[in-house]
């Protein structure tokens, strides 16, 4: 039996997934629809990490406010569809009358459980237009998921300096 997560099967690697990618495989005939289609791995890596960081930080400095639009969090590391991404994990969501394109986000329970170390996530998830179709392992925390040195407490007061400032200029 393969472990699941948001009802998705994790595979193991990518070479145990339904269809093995490369360059001239990722447009392929869809198993489930029969139609041509364009599947796309994604993986958390530093960037999309440090996004969902940022964006649990200005949650725990102001739990009231659930909405956080893109340009506060982005400030001085522009990571352009790192939230689009993340969703793919359920670890932040948007707000639903506005859409995906309002640039709104909210950190999902999962994803604070996840940047706080409660719990894992698979390092890939297998994307065919905007809708996961499947994980691949490994398994990865937060931490792991960061090509450098972090420090979550440090990481925090970047941010809400960075905040400050931006909202006095």
């Amino acid at each position: 039996m393969t472990d699941t997560y948001l009802g998705l099967p994790i595979y193991k690697d990518k070479t145990t997934t339904p269809m093995i990618l490369n360059k001239q495989t990722e447009i392929m005939q869809c198993p489930c629809c029969g139609n041509q289609t364009r599947f796309y791995d994604r993986s958390l890596v530093g960037t999309t990490a440090r996004a969902l960081t940022r964006l649990y930080c200005l949650h725990k400095a102001a739990p009231g406010h659930v909405w956080w639009e893109n340009y506060k969090i982005n400030l001085k590391n522009n990571v352009g569809g790192a939230f689009a991404k993340l969703r793919l994990w359920g670890l932040v969501r948007y707000p639903p009358e506005e859409g995906i394109r309002a640039g709104k986000w909210a950190i999902t329970e999962n994803g604070i459980a996840w940047v706080e170390g409660r719990c894992g996530m698979p390092r890939y998830v297998r994307e065919q237009g905007t809708k996961p179709q499947y994980f691949i392992g490994p398994i990865i925390t937060h931490r792991e998921a960061h090509a450098y040195s972090f420090d979550l407490t440090q990481e925090c007061v970047n941010t809400l300096t960075e905040v400050e400032q931006w909202e006095t200029t």
